[in-house]
């Protein structure tokens, strides 16, 4: 599975050098408001829209954070900011770019956009309530085999991500989020509930019996390596989190419904 995390370019244009770099003074002050640099795994839980919603059981949405320019031009720690875009409209955007096929409208971004409450969490929490919409109207892609583009339809989606709220702690630095998510594609509105956890970690291998065929895997959600089974090296994932291997999205997923999901 390719993984496109954040589009060409969408994420680097908010500002190259305004990256957070988590600073703790010896006091152990509180951490500021942040969430995992990269992939994270979402699982989608459908509130309301058409049956076919339930269908989508979650993707990759990748994640940046921000800050903005303080005096001498360095970062101002107490003015953060997120932006959030999923593999899934990464991947329609990259193949049309390919064909050199763009959506028409400058405006519309592949990413969406919002600015923490609070420089630092509150009760652990740090909260983006609103963020721009992340939209693409792209054209209809004919298949290319000679530079390996897909055929693709006319696709007008949009990701309007409201009441982020990610978990923030020392032990546990933005790896956790919830949120409340409208996904809408070629008209069809779909509402979700959002949890998801930092890194995304892909679990499926080889069904002995089926070469085509992926089945799940727990033992690759565990953080602590296992040599004799042919893993070397641990998940990365806090070994703190409770996690699985989901069967359908072959990538390791909390196993609770609300955060923080601790052991």
């Amino acid at each position: 599975m390719r993984t496109r995390i954040l589009g060409k370019g969408a994420l680097v244009a908010a500002s190259l050098g305004m990256l957070l770099t988590a600073t703790f003074g010896c006091d152990q002050s509180k951490p500021k408001c942040a969430a995992g640099r990269g992939a994270f795994i979402a699982q989608y839980r459908p509130v309301g829209g058409p049956p076919s919603c339930a269908a989508l059981k979650g993707e990759v949405i990748g994640f940046a954070t921000y800050n903005a320019e303080g005096s001498e031009r360095r970062p101002n720690l107490d003015v953060g900011s997120i932006a959030m875009q999923s593999e899934s409209l990464g991947l329609l955007v990259e193949n049309a770019e390919a064909a050199d096929l763009h959506d028409p409208d400058p405006n519309n971004k592949p990413y969406a956009f919002g600015l923490f409450s609070t420089p630092e969490p509150e009760n652990d929490f740090c909260v983006v309530p609103t963020l721009t919409v992340a939209r693409q109207n792209l054209p209809a892609v004919a298949e290319d085999e000679e530079h390996e583009i897909h055929e693709q339809e006319a696709t007008n989606q949009s990701y309007e991500w409201r009441n982020v709220r990610i978990y923030v702690t020392p032990s546990a630095y933005g790896t956790q989020f919830t949120a409340d998510l409208t996904l809408t594609t070629n008209g069809v509105a779909c509402q979700y509930n959002v949890i998801g956890m930092y890194p995304y970690v892909p679990c499926g291998h080889e069904d002995p019996a089926d070469p085509d065929k992926q089945v799940p895997d727990d033992g690759a959600c565990e953080a602590e390596p296992n040599v004799a089974a042919g893993r070397p090296t641990g998940s990365g994932i806090n070994p703190d989190f409770p996690t699985r291997c989901d069967p359908e999205l072959l990538a390791c997923t909390l196993t609770k419904d609300t955060i923080p999901a601790l052991r």
